[in-house]
């Protein structure tokens, strides 16, 4: 579909990556909020160390790209980094565990609105919804840019 890029570090390689050392890092319990905090720091202190170091340059070669300590985004049509997006998903296990461990009525099955009970269902199977809008988006559109051509 894009015949000059090609995707190397998007969407699924960032979460496959990102959740694999969140679980590692899963028992750090609090520090999870200063990791996350940390992490999403270092991508702004990159944008920094590339404004003022000549040396920082490396961090922009291909090999490197998935961190995320770039001055500018490689030629691809889908990027999720490491920084600063690991970082949210820290957050996101340190607001998990928060809520497990003091608010546990929070995510009682029982209490969930009606309302919404449509996107927990989504949510259980989030990935196959990102999987199958793809396909489902684009298959569209060609048959919109098909449509078209026989006015």
């Amino acid at each position: 579909m894009y015949p000059k890029s090609f995707i190397y570090f998007g969407v699924l390689h960032g979460i496959a990556v990102m959740l694999i050392v969140v679980r590692f890092t899963s028992g750090w319990g609090r520090w999870l909020w200063l990791a996350g905090g940390v992490a999403i720091a270092m991508k702004f202190i990159a944008s920094y160390a590339h404004s003022y170091w000549a040396g920082a340059g490396f961090l922009n070669d291909p090999a490197f790209n998935w961190l995320g300590l770039i001055s500018r985004k490689p030629i691809t049509e889908d990027y999720v980094p490491l920084l600063p997006w690991l970082g949210v998903m820290w957050w996101g296990m340190a607001a998990g565990q928060w809520v497990l461990q003091r608010r546990l009525h929070w995510v009682n099955r029982s209490s969930i609105p009606a309302a919404t009970a449509p996107l927990a269902w989504l949510g259980r199977w989030s990935l196959s919804w990102y999987m199958l809008h793809q396909p489902v988006l684009i298959g569209l559109l060609m048959a919109v840019a098909a449509l078209k051509t026989f006015k």
